[in-house]
């Protein structure tokens, strides 16, 4: 033992009457007793789980008292707070690919039959990334003039996604000098943003179309676009509300809505 450790030990023990370090500041443990718990039990039952499987699951059990928390600061908004909130998205339309299931009608022995397959195209065919946003009167397509126009009329809130270009330093500098003020939620949490269920509609929409290129599938959109009636967004609004509860109700994880 050097004569310094020697000279430290009596030192602390001087000035505290104990030999052991004191109590260091630094970075808070993210992990809590329960955290460590549930670590220990998923590399104890099964071992071959990967550093990121094993990551996204403590994560999952992190942001759940997080969303729900979320949640329950908004659980006894109203339809009338709800109205101040605007909502936006993007997401993707394929000219082939589509979203949802082809579903057909025939006999055990014809699953192979010409009829009865469909070509998949490598890539969907083509694709439109589309965006909108919709309030409880209706769509909109450009946030700007909509945010100046909530900002003589309302003290709003708007709600997106936690997309990285969202999050992003250059969004986040122009959403602060339009003073803009953000519903936030946690990253990889149950999505409440009322606008998702519309791309759905409008999917379904489109399957009763017949679209070969992307030409005719933004034509499509923009048509189904501006055929949605300010009603059907006053009732996906008028939904948040039975949303909160029932992502209360299931701890803050995912629902079926």
């Amino acid at each position: 033992i050097s004569k310094s450790s020697v000279q430290r030990a009596i030192n602390c023990f001087e000035e505290t009457g104990a030999f052991h370090d004191r109590r260091r500041s630094g970075r808070p443990k993210k992990l809590n007793d329960r955290n460590v718990r549930m670590l220990k039990r998923l590399t104890e039952n099964d071992g071959r789980y990967s550093s990121r499987e094993i990551t996204n699951k403590l994560n999952n059990s992190l942001k759940n008292p997080h969303c729900k928390k979320k949640c329950l600061a908004h659980f006894n908004w109203t339809i009338n707070d709800w109205k101040r909130v605007i909502f936006s998205n993007e997401t993707t339309f394929y000219v082939i690919k589509r979203k949802n299931k082809v579903k057909i009608w025939r006999t055990k022995d014809e699953q192979w039959k010409e009829g009865c397959m469909e070509v998949a195209a490598i890539g969907g065919g083509g694709r439109v990334n589309f965006w909108g946003a919709i309030a409880s009167e209706g769509t909109d397509n450009y946030l700007i003039p909509k945010v100046h126009l909530y900002q003589m009329e309302n003290d709003f809130f708007y709600q997106h996604d936690n997309a990285r270009y969202h999050v992003s330093r250059q969004v986040q500098t122009k959403l602060h000098e339009l003073g803009i003020k953000l519903s936030e939620w946690s990253a990889k949490s149950p999505d409440l943003n009322a606008i998702k269920h519309l791309w759905s509609i409008i999917d379904d929409k489109l399957k009763s179309r017949s679209i070969s290129s992307v030409n005719e599938l933004t034509e499509a959109l923009s048509t189904e676009w501006l055929s949605i009636k300010p009603e059907l967004c006053y009732e996906l609004v008028f939904t948040m509300s039975k949303k909160i509860q029932k992502c209360i109700a299931n701890n803050g994880k995912y629902i079926h809505y």
